[in-house]
């Protein structure tokens, strides 16, 4: 998401969360805001207000963790890709304070000493490089190579102590993966770094998130992938207990103090565990929706935030494990972007999670979602304020309720290898349908039954319109083609061909002959339906930045046609000049579909980076 907008175009709201990751958010120490990634973009949003959001830009691919100072006043962010950049930011003026650029493939983990004064980053196995860096000056303190390679987690733990527990100058920090956790001790004068794996005793397990005892630092706690975590006494570096916690492997696991630990299981469990000489009782367990892919504490351990595999963001207490949901985001690539016809303040997105979600545009929370089991992904739909018609990657087509996401009913083979597109026609009395073999079919929406089979493109069909008359449909291809049907006659009155390339997207304007499509050939064409040849061929960008463009729409008045694809910017042109008239950087994979609001005021953008875009229009 990096860069900005130009002209009557902003960013309103961003809709995603990359839950894959271990460090993908943190609560900051205000207790009001907290951070988190989602696809190259850092987001900084308000705990209590959804619509409170700030976005960071100055990363060119995926954000891989982040790590918030324990003063807050310092955030840093790691990315992935040919520039595995480490970014540090002042958080209260949201602006790029260093850009660490040693790091070569991807940042893997990252954390801050307790006095804000360093910063350690630790790249993958490739990169093989662990650095230390001085956040008040920008210099490195000290490098050295991964131990353990790869280096999975790394964290903190204030500063070492003495045989008789008094503090001296050195930095405590440990690491973990690859079977083992390091402890480093770091002389910030020097550089000097020495180290000490841990004795596991005979037990060998990955390990893959750590945290230190608050106030002392007395033990060091380790989660595995096998989902028991380890408790080593930090006095003599000895193992003082395991334990077994969940399943499908600790993910995060936090310290509340010497005594109490949260543990959060990739099975979605989190629990409260409390250490009583050298065993453990389970105090707490509550289960969240999805499996935990990070927890992050407040400074005082009295709440934290926790983020799941399935896009769910949590604030729980720690004392009681009473959780509240803030948010709800897809997960995976995004596939299709709707509104109900004459409707503003609500639309609807799905995504390769195999969820269709309905949004409140007034707040961007989840009215209902819709899911479909072992139905792989929904790939296009539409949506009225009662129902929600879809189809999916197994061929089905599937209706639900809007307001709860209940299946009311099912098609099954409606195409063989995939539902690729579909439209619902103005009176609602039926609905067209286009197949990933080329088929385009009509459906009656009351019986559910086929009553055209229309076959003349050879791939799968990208696009399909309805003209205003429900009698004329327009239908584009992977082959090249623009067809247009009259469904009385179920025959073809029209046929275009685009020079090179398929078609991947079409939109019908106001004047219901001419149409405007897009696709591999990098170009725009407005097409008139009684001509062969296009009226204009415009560049989808200018010069290199010519786009192959994956959607296109046209606003409801017919001034404007929103585009998006491969180079992820969003571009609004003036249909009468076919000049950009604004531009919106924002997303960080290609734009997969757009969507007008039926006042023009707002376009909403899904793209291949598991983000959902809503853009504020002045034009």
């Amino acid at each position: 998401m990096a860069g900005g907008d130009q002209g009557g175009i902003e960013l309103e709201h961003a809709i995603g969360y990359s839950a894959d990751f271990l460090s993908s958010i943190i609560i900051h120490p205000n207790l009001r805001n907290y951070v988190y990634i989602t696809g190259a973009c850092v987001i900084v949003g308000e705990i209590d207000n959804l619509q409170g959001q700030s976005f960071l830009r100055g990363h060119d691919d995926t954000v891989t963790c982040v790590a918030v100072s324990p003063s807050g006043s310092l955030l840093a962010s790691g990315q992935r890709g040919y520039n595995a950049d480490v970014l540090v930011w002042n958080f209260n003026s949201r602006t790029v304070k260093y850009r660490f650029s040693e790091h070569d493939y991807e940042i893997k983990c990252m954390d801050f000493s307790h006095d804000d004064r360093l910063l350690c980053t630790c790249g993958n196995a490739t990169d093989g490089k662990m650095f230390i860096w001085d956040c008040a000056t920008g210099y490195i303190v000290a490098s050295v190579g991964l131990a353990p390679s790869p280096t999975l987690c790394v964290k903190f733990g204030g500063w070492r102590k003495d045989v008789k527990g008094r503090p001296i100058d050195k930095y405590q920090i440990a690491t973990a993966g690859d079977k083992r956790i390091v402890v480093w001790s770091l002389n910030p004068f020097t550089g000097e770094l020495e180290n000490e794996a841990l004795n596991t005793n005979s037990a060998i397990r990955e390990f893959q998130t750590l945290d230190f005892s608050p106030r002392g630092e007395k033990f060091l706690f380790a989660g595995t992938t096998s989902g028991d975590f380890f408790v080593f006494m930090m006095k003599n570096h000895h193992l003082f207990c395991t334990q077994g916690a969940c399943s499908k492997g600790v993910v995060s696991i936090v310290a509340l103090d010497d005594e109490n630990v949260l543990v959060g299981g990739g099975d979605g469990t989190l629990s409260l565990w409390q250490i009583q000489g050298s065993r453990s009782f389970e105090m707490n367990r509550v289960n969240l929706v999805g499996g935990i892919s990070g927890l992050s504490p407040s400074a005082d351990r009295s709440i934290m935030l926790a983020g799941t595999t399935l896009g769910f963001q949590y604030k729980i207490r720690t004392n009681d494990l009473a959780n509240v949901l803030i948010s709800e985001n897809h997960t995976r690539p995004m596939t299709y972007v709707n509104f109900p016809i004459g409707v503003s303040d609500k639309f609807a997105t799905s995504s390769e999670d195999g969820t269709i979600r309905i949004w409140d545009g007034s707040d961007y929370k989840v009215i209902s979602r819709c899911i479909a089991s072992n139905g792989g992904s929904p790939l296009c739909f539409f949506l009225t304020l009662e129902i929600v018609v879809s189809g999916w990657e197994d061929g089905k087509i599937r209706s639900f309720r809007a307001d709860n996401g209940q299946q009311l009913w099912q098609i099954d083979n409606a195409h063989r290898g995939g539902v690729s597109s579909i439209t619902l026609a103005h009176n609602q009395r039926f609905f067209c349908t286009g197949g990933s073999e080329g088929e385009v079919r009509v459906w009656e929406i009351r019986t559910r039954e086929m009553v055209s089979h229309l076959k003349e493109h050879t791939t799968r069909v990208t696009d399909i319109n309805l003209l205003d008359d429900d009698v004329h449909l327009v239908s584009v291809s992977r082959d090249r083609c623009m067809l247009t049907w009259d469904l009385r006659s179920d025959k073809r009155i029209a046929a275009q061909t685009q020079r090179t390339g398929g078609i991947n997207a079409l939109s019908v304007t106001s004047d219901q002959n001419v149409v405007i499509t897009a696709g591999q050939e990098r170009k725009i064409n407005k097409w008139d339906l009684r001509q062969t040849q296009p009226i204009i061929s415009q560049d989808a960008g200018p010069g290199q930045e010519s786009d192959e463009i994956y959607a296109l729409a046209v606003s409801n008045d017919g001034r404007y046609v929103a585009t998006g694809g491969e180079k992820m910017i969003i571009r609004v042109w003036d249909i009468s000049s076919m000049r950009v008239a604004a531009e919106g950087h924002g997303h960080s994979g290609a734009i997969t579909r757009i969507a007008w609001a039926a006042d023009n005021k707002q376009v909403v953008s899904t793209g291949k980076d598991n983000c959902t875009l809503i853009w504020n229009i002045f034009l």
